[in-house]
């Protein structure tokens, strides 16, 4: 069905993130609410699985946070909350929501002064992510601006909905996600500052720490090594990994800054 509405080729991408986020969002600007709210329904409650997974080779944190955000965007222009009054969709909601903390909490765990403090790992990109990934660890997940901010975002107009909502009867845990989306935001601009003083050239870093080992003759705004643990500051690993691996940097919502 999602196929057949938005032409993403075969059946085997119907779990693609972006074809929810781009679709419901398609169709709330031309004021199509009815479809908007089938797109959406039908991804939360059949694409997205019980554990806040889904079913697809690739999830992207970014995306996640984008696909709470057009829920959200969903609800206050056709002001209707029974969407997430659905017993499967408010489920999926709340797993989703629930491995979002999981990932914020790992990153509150490093300490204070640790460049990527607070930011949630995570993939930023379906080609690079695990196979039916339910947020194992994956050599893809790195601390992202774009995921972060994506994530704020999502949590934030979560939480405003379930504030302004009285039929949802969420008002207590709304204004915890909105604390939580604040807290993130600060540290956000934190790592960003941090980063961006690490960053080579006039680069702007799109993952927290990017830039900050000079050794290696590769250098674009990927360069994480010692942030995660996946990660090893040894030439032979690190080209093999970035360069047969998932280096993208060509796409333009990335940037490379030669030395």
């Amino acid at each position: 069905m999602l196929t057949s509405l938005l032409s993403y080729g075969g059946s085997e991408s119907d779990g693609f993130q972006e074809n929810v986020n781009s679709g419901a969002t398609a169709a709330l600007a031309w004021g199509f609410l009815g479809t908007a709210r089938g797109i959406l329904s039908t991804y939360w409650a059949h694409i997205v699985r019980d554990d806040g997974g889904i079913k697809y080779r690739g999830a992207m944190l970014p995306g996640y946070g984008r696909m709470l955000t057009i829920l959200c965007q969903y609800v206050a222009t056709a002001d209707d909350a029974s969407i997430l009054s659905d017993k499967k969709i408010g489920g999926h909601v709340d797993a989703v929501v629930a491995m979002i903390k999981r990932k914020i909490a790992a990153g509150k765990k490093q300490p204070a002064t640790h460049i990527a403090h607070g930011l949630p790992l995570g993939c930023d990109e379906a080609d690079a992510c695990g196979e039916y990934s339910t947020y194992t660890a994956t050599d893809a997940d790195l601390p992202y601006f774009s995921a972060a901010m994506e994530v704020w975002r999502g949590l934030r107009d979560l939480g405003r909905v379930y504030t302004q909502q009285p039929s949802l009867k969420k008002k207590a845990e709304g204004a915890q996600l909105v604390a939580l989306a604040a807290q993130l935001s600060a540290d956000i601009s934190t790592s960003w500052a941090r980063s961006l003083k690490l960053s080579p050239g006039n680069c702007p870093p799109y993952v927290a720490g990017a830039g900050a080992n000079r050794s290696l003759p590769l250098n674009n705004c990927t360069r994480v090594e010692g942030l995660v643990p996946q990660y090893h500051a040894d030439q032979a690993n690190d080209n093999a990994r970035r360069i047969a691996g998932f280096i993208r940097v060509s796409e333009p919502w990335r940037c490379a800054s030669p030395r």
